[in-house]
């Protein structure tokens, strides 16, 4: 609570205040305006003073002119340099241009290069000797060894075109005193001057610590503020003088304005302290009469004293009338207290309450009957109750109304009421007869009962609303009795759910009616409600009328329902969501598998890639043993059969590649029939007799886009493996068909044209599991040494390099069919490709061949070969060293051998910026793999070839001198 303060006290406080805040302005005012009048002038008079000492300064240098002139001019010495007499030169300057005041005159004679006259102490000599050949006057300030100011001045001594030699006199700050000692004696600062970026003294050269950056001070004739030598002062620079500046120390400024700061506190406080009596005394001669008057003020409300007050004279003429106010209150102060206690019990009810006479006329009536009915009390003092009425029920509800006060005084009715503005509202009416000022009246409570009405309407909405929703809902719900769970009801959506009739299932249990798969489900519902106020998300399976089941998520919550504790339960079938979820369950499982596919393609791609650099060494050592001449028979043949070996494992790097699909594809136009004739032909002689091979070739059959070679082998991948499965013989069938797959073929195929190749066999077949990793690489069910498990992803590999679909059909002792689609090609007008003639016998030249490959064995093989035929070869480890040869032998390289897999740069980078040097240069790229789409641009565009690996050293050799010889370009 806050504390209360006397009159006096505040009138003196506030007095005070407003005179020390008054005064406190006034006295800052004065100050600043003071104060800025100070600096004023103290700038004015430091830009005075220091332009002084610059024109000081200037006056002194312009007398070191005027003297180096006069002895440029001297006859004397001119003609004594002429004549060539130079110790006479010694004794002229000595005699007439004695050092003095820091000045130090000499000549510096052209002819010998030597000085005449008073040295300079600190001038470097090479300085001086520059001087020697001077065309024009020189001047410069610069810094000595002392760290002084020095100021050079030197002139030219000629006569007509000849120059006798330079006059020369160096002016020394420090010694001269001047103009630093007129300064200092005359003036309040000092001039100092900038080196380097740091301020020293003139005279002493000491370095002075500066709050700005000396190069800051560039402004012609501006005062910096800044602090010098930690005093704070002006700074003022001058723009004939870059180097030099004058500072004035604030002292004095300092103590002139400490000096009005003192001066107006003690005026400020004498006047303060003279504004504090004056505000007592006013407090004072206010304050005792309103106190007393107060205090009568006091007594009176607690001795309900009626005796009038006297707080004795005052010269205040409102203290007087406030004392005859104060006696006329207290005279109607009793009058009114009465009628102020009826008063407020009248107005604090918050229903309507007003009195009414035997005829009905209003006689009070407190506020809230206004605000119920609209009138105001004088509109109402003129007006009966049966107004209040409907026209056609006022005459019942008067008569009602009598009735019930005469026979027995009070009366409690429903009735309503009409509002001012025409809206009728419901009312309780509680009415009684009571005796006012003296006459029998009739007092009448009167409670809106608008809201109860409106309640009462609500809570019948709204059952009927939780009817409706309860027997519209989808969702089977169950209301259950706690204690005997017991169905109390069932909604719609159950009996059409379940099957059961509203009859068959209230007052039942679930038990009773073999509801959950679960027994114990409906009990752990009740735990759950009685131990963590509801349950959510609880499955089960649920077993219909019928005898079905269906997959159900069960939620319950308590409910109080028929003045009974009830638990309700909202059954949701999710029987699609299960399905659904095993059905992505099953996409999940092959888009796993496709995954793992493409891993495991990579990690082939790159064994592969390492793999064909170790078999295209081993393949070129073995050819140069077996044309070696003098190898014996016995050892030819082991090296024939290690060839052969080698072709194995190339045609399973060849496999590796197709599966992981980067092995160079070229689809050409094809006729499929000829191929499967081809792989028959070649399979009559490879698979056992007792298998029967049949085909059965459609005529007409229309044109694919494909690799002939990876087609036979796709076959051959086939037939192998369906010989594998008929160790006792069997049937062979390959048929070719022409096929259009719509929309709503049963198959995973696009809709479009295919060529249909079925490859059926009758052998072991395959059960579900084996038939589910078939294209699995490395996968097999034969036994360690009997098969690579590249078969069958082989073939995947193939087809999908086509574009085309491969599907399985197999079963345990039935036999396996292949369905291969592939796309027919739609362009009108193809040719089929063309066998190839035969490659020339090999030959040689004595190009230079660039050799590339970061493989050492391929560099040694590759250059073996070549220089046996002939050829001059580079060998490069890395692109970056194959370009630096390229550059280097521009004129002489005719042929580059490039691999693509290399690190650093890698090939194809290379490659670029091989045919950027030149585009006629000539490229073998030699590769396991290489992207088609990017290779055939420069294949197509520039002189650039593709050789496969692991490739035989004759077939390289050929291709070398095949691309020697073209002259075409792109």
């Amino acid at each position: 609570m806050m504390r209360k303060i006397h009159l006096s006290t505040y009138l003196g406080i506030f007095i005070t205040t407003f005179a020390a805040l008054a005064l406190l302005l006034i006295a800052g005012s004065l100050y600043v305006v003071l104060s800025t009048r100070l600096s004023s002038e103290f700038r004015d008079r430091v830009r005075a003073e220091g332009m002084q000492s610059f024109l000081q300064l200037d006056k002194e240098l312009l007398h070191v002119e005027n003297r180096v002139k006069e002895l440029a001019m001297d006859n004397a010495i001119r003609v004594t340099l002429m004549l060539g007499a130079y110790n006479q030169v010694q004794e002229r300057v000595d005699q007439l241009y004695a050092s003095s005041d820091g000045d130090n005159f000499s000549v510096l004679i052209a002819a010998t290069g030597t000085l005449a006259g008073q040295p300079p102490k600190t001038y470097p000599p090479l300085r001086i000797r520059e001087l020697a050949n001077l065309k024009v006057p020189f001047m410069e300030m610069r810094i000595d060894e002392e760290n002084r100011l020095t100021f050079t001045y030197a002139l030219p001594i000629t006569r007509r075109n000849e120059m006798l030699g330079t006059a020369i006199c160096v002016h020394h700050f420090g010694e001269s005193g001047m103009p630093s000692k007129t300064v200092a004696e005359v003036y309040r600062g000092r001039l100092l001057y900038n080196h380097e970026g740091q301020i020293r003294d003139l005279i002493s050269g000491q370095i002075l610590e500066t709050t700005t950056p000396a190069e800051a001070y560039d402004v012609f004739r501006t005062l910096s503020r800044i602090s010098i030598g930690g005093e704070p002062g002006f700074l003022l620079t001058n723009r004939n003088f870059p180097q030099i500046v004058y500072f004035a120390p604030m002292s004095a400024l300092t103590q002139a304005k400490m000096s009005v700061f003192r001066t107006i506190a003690v005026l400020s406080l004498l006047v303060l302290l003279t504004a504090a009596l004056v505000s007592f005394y006013l407090s004072r001669k206010l304050g005792l009469p309103l106190a007393s008057l107060s205090q009568w003020a006091l007594d009176t409300a607690h001795r309900r004293d009626t005796g009038a007050t006297n707080p004795g004279a005052a010269f205040i003429k409102e203290v007087d009338r406030l004392v005859f106010s104060l006696n006329l209150m207290l005279t109607n102060l009793k009058k009114a207290e009465e009628l102020a206690r009826y008063q407020e019990l009248f107005n604090v009810v918050s229903d309507a309450v007003f009195i009414n006479d035997s005829d009905g006329v209003f006689i009070e009536a407190n506020q809230v009957t206004s605000e119920i009915f609209g009138y105001s009390w004088p509109e109402l003092s003129h007006m009966k109750i049966r107004m209040l009425f409907p026209p056609e029920s006022a005459d019942h509800y008067c008569r009602q109304l009598q009735d019930s006060l005469e026979n027995t005084g009070h009366d409690t009715m429903e009735a309503a009421f009409l509002t001012r503005t025409g809206i009728l509202i419901p009312v309780e009416i509680k009415a009684r007869k009571v005796v006012y000022r003296g006459r029998d009246v009739i007092l009448s409570i009167v409670r809106d009962a608008t809201k109860r009405k409106m309640a009462e309407e609500g809570l019948r909405e709204s059952e009927e609303k939780y009817r409706t929703t309860f027997q519209s809902a989808p969702d089977p719900i169950i209301i259950t009795d706690l204690s005997t769970s017991r169905f109390v009801e069932v909604n719609q959506g159950f009996c059409e759910s379940l099957g059961y009739s509203l009859e068959e299932t209230v007052g039942k249990t679930a038990a009773e009616l073999e509801l959950t798969v679960n027994p114990s489900t409906w009990n752990d519902l009740t735990a759950g409600i009685h131990k963590q106020g509801g349950v959510k998300g609880l499955e089960d399976r649920l077993r219909t009328k019928s005898g079905e089941y269906c997959d159900t998520i069960i939620s319950a919550k308590p409910i109080r329902y028929s003045g009974r504790d009830c638990m309700v339960t909202v059954l949701r079938d999710i029987s699609s969501l299960k399905k659904a979820e095993r059905e992505q369950a099953c996409l999940q499982e092959q888009l796993l598998h496709a995954q793992k596919m493409q891993a495991v393609g990579t990690l082939a791609g790159g064994v592969a890639h390492d793999f064909n650099n170790i078999l295209q060494a081993l393949g070129g050592y073995l050819h140069l043993l077996l044309h070696n001449e003098s190898s014996e028979t016995k050892s030819r043949l082991y090296l024939e059969q290690m060839e052969a070996s080698l072709e194995r494992a190339g045609d399973l790097v060849r496999r590796l590649l197709t599966f992981s699909r980067k092995m160079e594809t070229t689809l050409n136009p094809v006729e499929l029939n000829e191929e499967i004739l081809q792989a028959v032909d070649m399979l009559r002689h490879t698979i056992p007799r007792m298998i029967e091979i049949t085909t059965e070739l459609a005529d007409g059959l229309k044109i694919i886009n494909g690799d002939g070679n990876q087609l036979v082998q796709m076959l051959i991948n086939l037939a192998t493996n369906a010989r594998d499965a008929m160790p006792e013989g069997g049937r062979l069938l390959i048929r070719t068909e022409n096929i259009a797959v719509s929309d709503g073929h049963d198959t995973d195929v696009p809709a479009g044209e295919y060529i249909l190749l079925t490859v059926e066999d009758t052998g072991l077949g395959m059960d579900a599991e084996t038939l589910r990793h078939a294209y699995d690489p490395f996968f097999t069910t034969k036994g360690i040494g009997e098969g690579t498990g590249l078969g069958l992803s082989t073939v995947y590999g193939i087809v999908k390099s086509h574009g085309g679909h491969i599907t399985c059909r197999s079963e345990p002792g039935q036999g396996t069919s292949f369905a291969i689609y592939l796309p027919v090609l739609l362009q009108e007008g193809v040719r089929v490709r063309t066998v190839q003639p035969p490659r020339r016998q090999l030959q040689g030249g004595n190009e230079t061949i660039l050799l590339v490959d970061d493989e050492k064995a391929v560099l040694d093989i590759g250059q073996e070969a070549l220089t046996s035929y002939g050829y001059q070869v580079l060998t490069a480890g890395s692109g970056e060293e194959a370009l630096e040869l390229y550059n280097r032998f521009l004129n002489r390289i005719d042929l580059t051998v490039l691999d693509l897999g290399m690190p650093g740069m890698g090939g194809y980078r290379c490659l670029e910026e091989l045919l950027d040097i030149t585009h006629e240069a000539k490229v073998i790229v030699a590769s396991g793999y290489a992207n088609n789409a990017r290779l055939n641009h420069y294949r197509q565009a520039y002189n650039v070839s593709l050789m496969p690996k692991p490739y035989k050293v004759g077939e390289f050799l050929s291709e070398v001198r095949r691309l020697l010889d073209s002259t075409q370009t792109g």
